[in-house]
């Protein structure tokens, strides 16, 4: 009721919730456990915020849907059921953790998660669709600071942007996953990484897993680094910023114009162009074969010899000189 107290700390009573519930008042837990236990579907509601301080147990086959967005500071246990979300978003402190998810039993939703200042913390967001499990778990390499959160969801189909990742739409996991970070972002050093789960009925017949990448969109698509893959789950590592990811097989590289011989007198300049049609546009790095091939790395290889652009597409040659006649160059 409206302004009404619940007290939990002063008995600490265990509460069985057989119905819906719903906080337009004072909410207290204490210590005691409190289940969700209804035979029907039920419904957490209320204008007032609602905080669970100790452990919380759904065991409802029908589940609880929400139309506030508790906070969970202890155990969330999932004994049946699923949690839905709808535009809310179920939200665990720095110390709550989870238990019991399975196939039928997660965060049908949003989920929020304040992440703690620690070196180099991860949390799994146990989220799915309406149907499948499908968690992503975030960790960090570094430091994090400041208190902040990421919210978490995951959506059944390909990215409608999918054409310009880069991923071939017949030969992709069906689903994306969305991170973002929360009203109080996240600091961290270093960099993360983020393992995405699927199951097999997300996969596109005859797209192999052996051959997946991760493509993240924030603003535009960019390629990640790879980690450990298996038959229903996929790791980019070595990221800075969060966003929208799709996993897939990738498309192709196109090359649209292969650099061509070039004749010089010694001390002049030159240059060796290679593009590509390729969406996202593909990393470059140039080598140099004297008979076998080497990264380009430094900006001066030789005397009075400069090279620059070396990890675009048009590699430059400076003050060619006599030393480096008959080198072979190509863009990979």
């Amino acid at each position: 009721n409206t302004g009404a107290t619940y007290l939990g700390s002063t008995n600490n009573p265990i509460l069985n919730i057989g119905g819906d519930f719903s906080n337009s008042g004072t909410f207290t837990q204490g210590t005691a456990l409190v289940t969700f236990n209804g035979t029907a579907a039920q419904t957490l509601s209320g204008s007032s915020a609602t905080t669970f301080s100790n452990s919380v147990t759904l065991n409802n086959a029908a589940g609880l849907s929400i139309t506030t967005s508790p906070t969970i500071n202890g155990t969330l246990t999932f004994t049946n059921g699923k949690i839905t979300t709808g535009a809310n978003k179920v939200i665990f402190g720095t110390a709550a953790t989870t238990a019991g998810m399975a196939a039928t039993r997660y965060i049908y939703g949003n989920q929020e998660i304040f992440i703690p200042n620690a070196a180099a913390p991860s949390r799994t967001f146990i989220i799915g669709d309406a149907t499948n499990y499908t968690p992503v778990l975030i960790a960090f390499a570094g430091t994090t600071s400041g208190s902040g959160s990421l919210i978490a969801s995951t959506t059944i189909g390909d990215d409608g942007d999918i054409a310009n990742s880069g991923i071939d739409p017949a030969n992709s996991v069906n689903r994306t996953w969305t991170v973002t970070q929360g009203a109080v972002p996240v600091g961290f050093t270093l960099t993360y990484s983020g393992t995405f789960t699927f199951v097999a009925g997300d996969i596109d017949i005859p797209a192999n897993w052996n051959s997946f990448v991760v493509r993240k969109l924030d603003g535009t698509w960019a390629t990640t680094t790879i980690g450990t893959k298996t038959a229903t789950s996929t790791q980019a590592t070595g990221m800075t910023t969060f966003g929208k990811y799709q996993i897939g097989v990738p498309r192709t590289i196109t090359v649209a114009a292969n650099p061509v011989n070039s004749t010089i007198c010694a001390g002049n300049n030159t240059t060796f162009s290679s593009t590509s049609t390729s969406i996202p546009a593909p990393t470059i790095q140039w080598q140099r074969g004297n008979p076998a091939y080497t990264n380009i790395t430094a900006v001066l290889d030789n005397p009075n010899t400069t090279y620059s652009g070396f990890t675009t597409s048009t590699l430059t040659l400076t003050g060619s000189e006599t030393p480096i006649n008959g080198y072979l160059y190509r863009a990979v």
